[in-house]
């Protein structure tokens, strides 16, 4: 379940008998002060930088005449500068601290990612 806090700041509450609270600021993706939120999403990043790369290839392949997603930053396939790759890691290392009975407090200035987390 997640409950708002403010416009664009949300708290997760999955099971009241969390072991731990903790706290994100995602705007600030360098420096994550939270060693069990670092140690998680950059794993994740590393993990599933082959099969974004997989994935846009395949969009990619179905738009190969379309000039206009060529311009786009995802079709460079390159997850250092796609805010899609980031907010992928983002979302699943929300699962994996609910997963492990976080209780995870977090804020964003992003409106599209608030909305996908508020909606899970």
């Amino acid at each position: 379940m997640i409950s708002i806090l403010s416009k664009r700041e949300i708290f997760t509450s999955y099971n009241e008998k969390k072991k731990k609270k903790i706290y994100w600021n995602i705007n600030n993706k360098l420096e994550i002060d939270q060693p069990v939120i670092r140690r998680i999403f950059f794993r994740k990043k590393i993990i599933n930088r082959k099969n974004f790369c997989a994935w846009i290839g395949e969009i990619s392949s179905k738009h190969s005449q379309n000039f206009d997603w060529w311009l786009t930053i995802p079709s460079s396939r390159n997850p250092y500068v796609s805010e899609l790759y980031d907010n992928i890691c983002v979302l699943e290392t929300i699962d994996e601290l609910i997963k492990k009975n976080y209780n995870v407090k977090i804020k964003t200035s992003s409106l599209s990612l608030f909305s996908i987390i508020k909606k899970n």
